[in-house]
Order: structure tokens, then C-alpha cells, then sequence
């Protein structure tokens, strides 16, 4: 019984032959111990809380550091970096082909009336390749771009 009452602590002043006030004063104290006990289990607990979460925090920023920086993972990094050089040679030899087109149908106007007659129902939605197309069909007369 945490708050005795009044007659309660005056029976038990009387069985322990104690001043009403040292057992007014026992209580408070055994109230404050276990107040305390309970403080300490809860910030343990707290504690324990705390640890977890910073600890799943920390892994999740490893994530998505890992995911989002390619700085951060030079792996990923070198990766990216082959992906636009690939990239890029596509486009440089794609601009080459075109611009070769332009040029030679410049000078031969004929070419490219020819050219878009031939060429009015290709389709190539995985790139350009022109020339390949233009070389390879033999009902067109082949023509040399270089």
C-alpha cells in the first residue's frame, strides 16, 4: 500500500513502536525508490529504443546513400561512367551517318528523292541505322555514303 492512511500508520507506529512521523517517512521513501526503479527501467528502455533506431537509421542512410550517390560508390560509379561512354560513341556514330547522308544528298539532290522513296516505310525504334538499311536492301541501288 503506496499511501497508507492515518490509521493505518498510526497502528503500525504502534506494532514498531516508531514516531508516526518516521513511518509517514518510510513510505515517501519507498514511494521515491520505486518511482526511481521505474525511472531507471524506463530511460534503460529508452535507451534500448534509441540505440535500435539509430542504428536503423544509420543503415537506412547507408542505403540510400548506395542507391543515390554514385560518388559515394565508385563501383557504381565506373559503371555509369561505361553506360555514357557506350551512350555516347551510339550518338557519335549515329550524327556521322547522318551527317554523311546530308552531305552526299547535298551535292545529289536526286539521291534523296530516291532515299525517301526507299526509306518511307522503315522503322527502327532500337536506333539508326541508315546506312546499313540503304546497303542492304538490293531492290535499291547501293549506295557508297564514305
Amino acid at each position: 500500500m503506496p499511501n497508507p492512511e492515518n490509521d493505518v500508520i498510526e497502528k503500525l507506529s504502534e506494532e514498531l513502536r516508531l514516531d508516526t512521523n518516521q513511518i509517514k517517512i518510510w513510505f515517501e521513501n519507498k514511494r521515491c525508490y520505486i518511482q526511481a526503479q521505474r525511472d531507471k527501467e524506463e530511460r534503460e528502455n529508452l535507451r534500448l529504443e534509441n540505440s535500435r533506431l539509430l542504428s536503423e537509421n544509420l543503415q537506412m542512410n547507408l542505403e540510400l546513400r548506395n542507391r543515390l550517390c554514385a560518388t559515394c560508390n565508385p563501383e557504381k560509379q565506373r559503371k555509369i561512367l561505361q553506360d555514357l561512354q557506350n551512350e555516347n560513341a551510339i550518338l557519335q556514330a549515329e550524327l556521322t551517318i547522318i551527317s554523311n547522308m546530308h552531305d552526299h544528298l547535298k551535292e545529289n539532290p536526286e539521291r534523296y528523292l530516291l532515299l525517301k522513296h526507299h526509306l518511307r516505310h522503315y522503322d527502327n525504334p532500337s536506333g539508326l541505322d541508315l546506312n546499313l538499311k540503304v546497303e542492304c536492301d538490293h531492290s535499291f541501288p547501293r549506295l557508297n555514303w564514305n
